[in-house]
Parts: C-alpha cells; structure tokens; sequence
C-alpha cells in the first residue's frame, strides 16, 4: 500500500484524482446512515470491485474530520 503524501507533492493529475474522489466521497460523509444503494453508487463511481459499509464509513469520517 502506497504511503499516505502530503497534498503538496502530488501532482496535477493525482491532484485532480483526489479531487474527483472527493466529490463521490463527500455526499455520502454528510448522511447520518448510510444506506446499501448509497454505498453500491459510491463504489461504482469510485470504480471499486467491492465496498463494505464499515470501510466506506471510515472513509467518509476521514474526508469530514481532516478539512
């Protein structure tokens, strides 16, 4: 697994990875429940082969408590 990286140092591209995957991320960290389908549209949006609720949980606490 590849080593957390400060914003600084990413690149254009990565950056604007980031940026998309934010977008997907930060509807679903606002909710106080997350429901199966909002967790189904997120990992496909994502483009991930599987999502489980308690992940998709701790990411979402992650985009809420580190900005």
């Amino acid at each position: 697994m590849q080593k957390w990286r400060q914003s600084e140092t990413a690149d254009g591209e990565e950056w604007q990875l980031a940026l998309e995957r934010e977008a997907v991320i930060r509807p679903p960290a606002s909710k106080s429940k997350l429901s199966v389908t909002l967790i189904e549209e997120a990992t496909r949006q994502l483009r991930l082969p599987s999502l489980r609720r308690e992940d998709l949980q701790l990411i979402c606490f992650d985009v809420l408590t580190s900005g």
